[in-house]
């Protein structure tokens, strides 16, 4: 769960199914819901707003960071949602700036049901929309067991609720059900395994410091920077942790390319 940037402009065929209702249809859930599943029927429209969404939100899930998007940009199969920040049952079934791009959430039950499947019609607590969150410092941190926990700091600095945000992802969101515990548990392996045998490999040949510097800064590079597409990688948080110091590093150097 990190910083998510938002769309920054309605996407014109939303607009324009937008322009057909009334303000009541759009506000008063009953009617919204059903203005929503005409917009949803309308498949031009309804994939022009997936594509904006995954492309703002670089192919990542809003909450789990699962990747959502192929190699070259396109979503992948059934494994999305458009998610309502404000559930559509309070209205605003059709306000853009409520929309973002989710995973489905689903598991193998109803334990392992996540981000909009197991938020279903409740609201996020305050401050705990991560289009609101900073890039810098993290308000998370995810450890090498792939549980993701509030950091006191960075909460602090952002003031957000550290207890809301531990309940958020705890009971809101479920992102450390055993799915995607185990999901981040395994990024996390394999990112410091990467490091490892990088270091072991430079190590043999006796290579100089700068030469060593180097790779490793390439390799931080290759995790954290959007691809040509401008996706990010899976578990990008679970990443940035695992890499360390050097991620922040880099983060703060490059922070323009996630915003």
């Amino acid at each position: 769960m990190k910083y998510v940037r938002r769309l920054t402009a309605e996407p014109a065929r939303l607009a324009n199914a937008r322009s057909k209702c009334s303000d009541r249809q759009d506000r008063v859930p009953s009617s919204a819901r059903h203005a929503w599943k005409r917009f949803r029927r309308d498949g031009d429209a309804y994939d022009e707003l997936l594509k904006e969404l995954a492309e703002r939100q670089q192919g990542l899930c809003i909450y789990c960071e699962q990747r959502l998007t192929d190699d070259v940009g396109d979503i992948m199969g059934e494994c999305y949602a458009i998610e309502h920040v404000i559930p559509k049952s309070e209205g605003q079934a059709l306000d853009w700036t409520n929309l973002a791009l989710s995973c489905s959430g689903h598991g193998t039950g109803k334990e392992d049901l996540s981000c909009g499947a197991a938020k279903s019609n409740k609201r996020l607590p305050q401050g705990c929309d991560p289009r609101d969150f900073p890039v810098l410092p993290s308000v998370l941190t995810v450890g090498m067991d792939g549980r993701i926990e509030p950091d006191a700091p960075g909460c602090a600095s952002a003031h957000i609720d550290e207890a809301l945000l531990r309940e958020t992802v705890d009971q809101v969101l479920n992102l450390n059900c055993e799915r995607l515990r185990k999901s981040r548990q395994d990024a996390w392996r394999q990112v410091t395994k990467h490091i490892t045998d990088l270091l072991n490999c430079l190590s043999v040949g006796n290579v100089a410091d700068a030469l060593l510097i180097g790779q490793m800064s390439e390799f931080v590079e290759s995790r954290l920077r959007p691809d040509d597409n401008g996706c990010l990688n899976a578990f990008w948080t679970t990443e940035r942790f695992a890499i360390g110091t050097a991620a922040e590093t880099w983060i703060a150097m490059n922070e323009q390319v996630l915003r």
